[in-house]
């Protein structure tokens, strides 16, 4: 019987989300191994029932024999419910494949026959299929889900446990060997899946770059035509921006939290409209390569896009929007004390929805949205959550102890002021060859600070050609060097340049 394009639509949606699932997997491989080498498993395990001290119905853990090592292992390998129900409802997509619909599947979508015998084996065949292992875990997830979400929402200090948790601690310890390896045989042969089947499956989709930010690359996966579904077909609504390498998982996961965390405060804490986005991650040989994914608008709504069409009574409407914008930033930086937002507006980080598509025209009240948040500027009493070494990873290796002792602060600096905000956004009038705009936006932004009570000093002419005249300078050296950079890398040491140069930015 020929498979149609609906019986496939579980198999998609599987395949799909198999990479967060496994990230999490990992995650949680990485507490078991870590733990593995511990004094501290080998003490929760064997001294379990001298480690509770009893109050009430509850038990709480006797921190005068439990270190807190101790108590970060119970939270690691039992804590985050949320990443346990994406692990959870993989492992029951797993457990329900049909290995008939599987095959079908397999042979319109991957060229190669041997690599969709391949595929079934490793899904199907053996103990160490993907789906026994996969259906292996579920009873354990299930057991100890309400576990997990206690510990997940308590603070390892003051862990307060019933005796249905206990015995769920106890049971994950006294199998903790037998989990440790089915979750490393389970990454193992998810890794061979991939190899064959995300390799061979892509081939029906194509990598466009979009653009050029002055540090990074930002593509879109696009599909070619196809007669059958497309894994790819979900994947192509988001823009993806390739990050400067990280050195480790753990700096992956700070990323990811901050970038989620970044999005939140913006919409929920500040009222900043922001598209839907994601992440996907890859391990390389002694690095991790991170993409921050956003859903796509439309390329003619953002903003220096649009400036080029826009009058100078509608060009001043929309610098409006974004001056609220900022002073919603302003105002919530100066609420929190501890906690402050920075953000990059300059124009090609906004998207504007016209009411009129057919007549390019701004009125004030439009919708806008921030559509650059791949680097979360979040400070916690002045300290930097995001490692600032993550900015300068893609400088040129000869200048990164320059950038390091003399700029990076002050760079960093200027996107929490919103005075320097506002002269980064008029000053770039001049690279969108708008330099005619420049003394109505000063003019507008001044009034609007003022209007607004920020105390910042009135803007002048001067100070915004001398700040692009410099800021100019610094991004052509910084791109010349990193030229300089590739033909060291690749000529000299023979080695790859991890990095796209633009061939030229218009300024």
């Amino acid at each position: 019987m020929k498979a149609n394009e609906n019986s496939h639509t579980s198999i998609i949606e599987l395949f799909n989300n198999c990479d967060l699932a496994y990230s999490f997997k990992k995650k949680r491989l990485r507490y078991l191994r870590s733990a593995s080498v511990s004094r501290e498993i080998l003490n929760l395990r064997d001294n379990f029932n001298t480690i509770w001290q009893r109050k009430g119905d509850l038990y709480y853990l006797k921190d005068s024999n439990l270190s807190s090592q101790g108590r970060e292992i119970i939270q690691g390998l039992l804590g985050d419910d949320d990443s346990a129900m994406t692990i959870l409802k993989i492992n029951k997509g797993f457990a329900a494949l049909d290995r008939e619909q599987t095959a079908e599947f397999f042979q319109i979508h991957v060229s190669s026959g041997g690599a969709q015998k391949n595929l079934i084996a490793i899904l199907f065949d053996g103990e160490d299929s993907l789906v026994n292992l996969a259906c292996k875990q579920i009873p354990y997830f299930e057991q100890y889900m309400p576990t997990m979400k206690k510990i997940s929402k308590m603070d390892p200090a003051t862990l307060a446990f019933s005796q249905y948790d206990l015995d769920n601690i106890l049971h994950f310890l006294s199998r903790f060997d037998a989990i440790q390896q089915n979750l490393s045989t389970d990454v193992l042969r998810y890794k061979e899946f991939g190899r064959d089947f995300f390799r061979l499956y892509r081939e029906s989709a194509k990598i466009d770059v979009v653009g050029y930010g002055e540090i990074s690359t930002v593509m879109q996966l696009n599909k070619k035509k196809h007669v059958g579904p497309d894994i790819v077909e979900n994947e192509s609504r988001w823009i993806w921006k390739k990050m400067p390498p990280f050195p480790d998982g753990d700096e992956v996961d700070r990323y990811l939290r901050l970038y989620e965390e970044y999005r939140n405060i913006l919409t929920e804490g500040i009222g900043i409209g922001v598209p839907l986005q994601t992440t996907r991650f890859f391990k390389h040989d002694d690095f991790y390569q991170v993409y921050a994914g956003q859903e796509r608008v439309k390329s003619e709504s953002i903003c220096n896009v649009m400036i080029k069409k826009l009058d100078e009574h509608s060009a001043n409407s929309m610098l409006r929007i974004i001056l609220k914008k900022l002073c919603d930033v302003y105002m919530f930086n100066i609420k929190n004390g501890a906690m402050t937002i920075g953000i990059d507006a300059q124009l090609s980080n906004w998207a504007l929805d016209l009411k009129n598509w057919t007549k390019p025209e701004a009125a004030g009240d439009e919708v806008i949205v921030y559509i650059d948040t791949s680097s979360p500027m979040i400070r916690i009493n002045g300290i930097e959550q995001l490692n600032p070494e993550i900015f300068i990873k893609s400088a040129a290796s000869f200048l990164r102890p320059v950038i390091r002792r003399f700029f990076l602060q002050q760079v960093l600096d200027r996107y929490y002021d919103m005075r320097s905000v506002a002269i980064d956004i008029i000053a770039n009038l001049h690279k969108e060859k708008r330099a005619d705009l420049i003394n109505s936006f000063i003019e507008t932004t001044n009034e609007y600070y003022a209007q607004k009570n920020i105390d910042a000093e009135e803007i002048t002419r001067k100070e915004i050609d001398s700040y692009y005249s410099n800021d100019a300078f610094i991004w052509n050296f910084y791109q010349a060097s990193r030229k300089i950079d590739r033909f060291l890398t690749e000529k000299i040491a023979r080695k790859r340049y991890m990095f796209r140069i633009p061939e030229k930015i218009e300024r």
